[in-house]
């Protein structure tokens, strides 16, 4: 039997898939790597791919002229969820499969940025991706804000979203379409970013919005 495919959208430089990467290669699967940002063409379908992993960056889910590959990423994303096919979406990949499955992002009053401690609802329990996550007692922590230069709150969900963990600030809540995941902490986030990233973050950040 051959491996699983996963196709893995970069945004931007430096924003690899790190931690998840390691865990899907742990897992035996074989990524595809896409770096639209690099000139790298998306595929107009999913027939090659039996996952999709759709990574964070620090452009908006409707900056389209900044990154013109944005809208094909956003089909890419509908066809995984008409499909059923196993997709995780992460920071402004969350953001962008809130946007194609029919919910609404807005900048959020305040960033949340930190090691930041989530609870999980009752409605993660069934959930296939957060319900093995349940052992924690139900409580999770998160990465928020590491790398970013916004912050993105989901102010309506999609219609099949499946609300899992809201952030202690109350605004951005993981509630992926079934059977996709999507989270809004940065899982990418690995111990070389700390030197570029708080220079850029902590001026931008107002101490009670850090956790």
């Amino acid at each position: 039997m051959s491996a699983a495919r996963v196709l893995v959208v970069e945004h931007e430089d430096g924003t690899g898939p790190a931690q998840v990467g390691e865990r899907l290669a742990e897992q035996g699967l074989l990524t595809r790597m896409c770096r639209p940002w690099a000139g790298d063409a998306l595929p107009r379908n999913l027939d090659d791919h039996d996952a999709l992993l759709v990574l964070g960056g620090s452009m908006g889910p409707h900056d389209d002229e900044r990154a013109p590959w944005l809208p094909a990423v956003r089909e890419l994303l509908r066809q995984a969820v008409a499909r059923d096919l196993p997709t995780l979406a992460i920071c402004l990949g969350m953001e962008l499969l809130t946007v194609a499955c029919g919910g609404e992002v807005r900048r959020a009053a305040l960033p949340e940025v930190g090691l930041c401690e989530l609870m999980l609802l009752q409605e993660a329990v069934e959930d296939r991706l957060f319900g093995p996550l349940t052992h924690t007692g139900g409580r999770l922590r998160a990465l928020w804000g590491a790398f970013a230069e916004q912050w993105a709150a989901i102010v309506t969900d999609p219609a099949t979203a499946v609300p899992a963990a809201p952030t202690p600030g109350g605004d951005d809540v993981p509630a992926p379409p079934r059977p996709a995941g999507a989270g809004d902490g940065d899982a990418t986030t690995t111990p070389r970013w700390r030197p570029m990233a708080l220079p850029r973050v902590a001026p931008r950040v107002p101490p009670e919005s850090v956790s």
